[in-house]
């Protein structure tokens, strides 16, 4: 029998094909009242260690389902290291159709039965081969599973509820603002910033990762985004003016680069480069404006700073980005 794609839109076509058979309940619950986040992110959650490879497996099995899509690297490590190992038996059910579900799974190995029916008269529709995923839109919200899962050899399953994975995408949000706000506090030219202004910030700034070699902006394009370094070394490089000698000037954490944003969209006059593995906080310099308004008026609240910068970006030097 052909195996059931994985994806989570099979959830919800088989969500309702069964909704008008269990009259309890007309509808999906929203969670609506729980504790606050940062009481969510004071919960502590068990490790449970696994191998490069099972890592790997996990990654690729969850990569396309709706609760994991657009989340970062770090923060789908710390998810999958949550997930715990559920051994079964032969004929043994692991979800039971029509059941309130707040559990995923991912299949580590074996082969499950997907059986689905009504009035106990289940039939098989699909099955498993030590490969599969299901029940990731419990990791979201409660709702009724939509088929039984019957274990139909031994086999392993990674699994994880729906609170664990709340409270470790809740904290790592939180901790991810928090640090977020401690680069941008370190860059002088925005400590005239009120504090409702600086959390504002948070809105039109992305963490971004570049390869090693990678370009980060070159010599010529328009100069409309502000970068902090969160970890590793950029390489800044220019033609002295007259001269074919490269000047090199070399950034590392927490300092910042492409300043010459902040004042106007001129061409950058200098290229960067990664050196190694580089992450930044990256500032769209224009969406900026549309939040505070121009940049110019807010480094003018702090003339010394305003001054410092104007000076480092009146001359063609190494570091005039």
């Amino acid at each position: 029998m052909e195996t059931i794609t994985t994806d989570d839109e099979r959830e919800f076509i088989r969500a309702s094909q069964i909704r008008g058979r269990f009259q309890r309940r007309s509808s999906i619950p929203v969670e609506v009242f729980g504790p606050s986040e940062e009481e969510e992110a004071a919960v502590v959650w068990t490790i449970y260690p696994k191998s490069e490879e099972q890592i790997k497996k996990l990654k690729e099995a969850c990569k396309d389902l709706l609760p994991f899509r657009g989340l970062e690297d770090d923060l789908l490590l710390q998810i999958f290291s949550a997930m715990f190992e559920k051994k079964v038996l032969p004929q043994e059910c692991v979800v039971q159709q029509g059941e309130d579900g707040d559990h995923f799974f991912v299949i580590e190995h074996g082969v499950f039965d997907i059986m689905m029916g009504q009035n106990n008269q289940q039939n098989r529709i699909g099955q498993y081969k030590n490969s599969g995923t299901f029940g990731e839109l419990a990791l979201m919200y409660s709702y009724p599973r939509p088929a039984t899962i019957i274990a139909v050899t031994e086999g392993s399953l990674w699994g994880l509820d729906r609170k664990t994975f709340r409270t470790i995408t809740v904290t790592f949000q939180l901790e991810k603002k928090k640090r977020l706000q401690m680069f941008i506090a370190s860059v002088p030219f925005f400590k005239s910033l009120e504090a409702t202004e600086s959390a504002q910030i948070l809105d039109v700034v992305e963490e971004k990762t570049y390869e090693p070699g990678a370009c980060i902006f070159l010599k010529g394009e328009i100069a409309d985004k502000f970068y902090i370094v969160e970890s590793g070394e950029v390489k800044i490089v220019a033609e002295k003016p007259g001269s074919k000698e490269v000047g090199i000037v070399r950034h590392h954490k927490e300092e910042y680069f492409g300043e010459s944003a902040l004042i106007n969209n001129n061409p950058r006059t200098v290229s960067a480069y990664a050196e190694g593995e580089v992450k930044c906080i990256v500032m769209d310099v224009q969406a900026l404006e549309r939040l505070l308004g121009p940049c110019m008026d807010i480094l003018k609240r702090d003339m010394s700073n305003f001054e410092e910068l104007i000076e480092l970006l009146g001359p063609i030097i190494d570091t005039t980005v």
